[in-house]
């Protein structure tokens, strides 16, 4: 059947359809229990108090194989489990007051890989893009960081006997499958698959053989300072034996995670990582301005600027020349002050709510001129550091240049 519809008409209903599936679609996570938060019948978080016990007192979820991954919880008294100092680290939970952890790779034979698996609330329906994310924090107690960490969707449930790894292609990594070593907070793994009309389990953990895997060395961390370490004000002994001696790393790659999510969208770009998939580039924009032979100093300065490819803080190349020559400038007008304004492209602050490490792009940006300038022999008393972030574009144009063109940092004599 075809249907004459007027534009007019056609645009209404297709608005009217579009509205509709969002307001519905954004309410409805297919995860149950998503951060760990119900725990099974009659259980008390005063029994939770060991590693190994998710499948015993998290409601809703299980493992593959015969290793159970770990329940974090708030308590009164401390334990190897509790929520944010454990034996394996420090971290507040990202939703709600508990979270959960799974090993992802170990040297140690006595430490065996452990994977998280639910069942949805439906099953999921054929040819529906969802959006599937989950948070993800490497525990401090780590000597080993790794990438191959997602999520695979599956028709049945999964029981493998024995602890060897599940090796396989998961249905949700990140996009560069990069190797996720961030500890101080919280990193989103997010992206979007396309239902079959089948699966209802979702598996999340390390899928790399442990042959083929590209494990890193990381350093057990000092105590944190800053804000982090404020909050372990009461938690003085976390990083630190019974003794008082600083703890010492476990040979594996422990992680936990949190706030996991499988939601369906209309299409990719709705799924809340789809713009840093999209926009993930390493395009630099590069401007020469036209000035004339008489320009002043403050004319020249305020005339250039560093540019950036996506989520990069440290100037190029091209971007320090642009730094060594305002340097050479403040040294000749030592009566000149310069303030430096970081800025980011949209994309850029999107990424930053989703993972912690990009947060505040334009101040970071504005911070590393500021530490070259200083290097470069300027007093830090002339320089201001300060951000704008994505609130003032150089570019209105959603195209790759035009983001490239707002990834800056620039400059202003006082």
């Amino acid at each position: 059947m075809i249907l004459n519809l007027s534009p007019v008409r056609s645009l209404a209903m297709a608005m009217a359809f579009t509205l509709t599936a969002t307001v519905v679609v954004a309410q409805e996570n297919l995860v149950p229990n998503p951060s760990f938060e119900s725990l099974a019948k009659d259980a008390e978080v005063k029994d939770i108090k060991k590693f190994g016990l998710l499948n015993e007192y998290g409601t809703e979820w299980g493992s593959v194989n015969d290793v159970s991954p770990d329940l974090f919880v708030t308590r009164e008294k401390a334990s190897k489990v509790s929520v944010p100092c454990n034996d394996y680290g420090f971290e507040q939970a990202k939703e709600g007051e508990y979270y959960a952890g799974f090993r992802a790779y170990s040297k140690s034979s006595k430490l065996k890989r452990s994977y998280l698996q639910v069942q949805l609330n439906e099953m999921l329906e054929e040819d529906q893009v969802y959006c599937v994310s989950f948070d993800l924090s490497l525990a401090e107690m780590s000597r080993y960081a790794v990438p191959d960490i997602g999520a695979l969707l599956n028709d049945r449930k999964m029981s493998r006997s024995g602890s060897s790894p599940l090796t396989a292609d998961p249905d949700v990594k990140q996009v560069s499958n990069k190797t996720m070593r961030f500890s101080e907070g919280w990193e989103t793994i997010c992206g979007t698959y396309v239902g079959t009309g089948e699966e209802e389990f979702l598996v999340i953990g390390c899928f790399g053989g442990d042959a083929s895997i590209d494990a890193e060395r990381v350093d057990v961390p000092a105590r944190p300072t800053g804000p982090r370490g404020d909050a372990l004000n009461d938690h003085k002994d976390c990083f630190n034996d019974k003794e008082g001696e600083p703890k010492t790393g476990l040979a594996q790659a422990y992680y936990y995670i949190d706030n996991v999510k499988v939601v369906a969208v209309d299409s990719p770009k709705d799924c809340s990582c789809g713009s840093s998939r999209k926009r993930e580039s390493s395009m630099v924009y590069n401007r020469s301005a036209r000035l004339p032979e008489d320009a002043t100093a403050k004319q020249r300065i305020e005339a250039a600027a560093t540019y950036y490819a996506f989520i990069k803080k440290m100037p190029t190349v091209a971007g320090k020349r642009t730094l060594t020559e305002i340097a050479g400038l403040l040294n000749e007008n030592p009566d000149m002050n310069l303030v430096i304004t970081g800025h980011a492209d949209s994309d850029e602050t999107e990424e930053g709510k989703l993972n912690a490490r990009y947060a505040n792009m334009g101040r970071s940006r504005a911070n590393k001129v500021k530490a070259f300038l200083v290097e470069a022999g300027i007093d830090p008393s002339r320089l201001e550091a300060v951000s704008r972030d994505d609130t003032d574009p150089s570019s209105t144009l959603d195209t790759e240049i035009g983001h490239a063109e707002n990834r800056r940092v620039t400059f202003r004599v006082q």
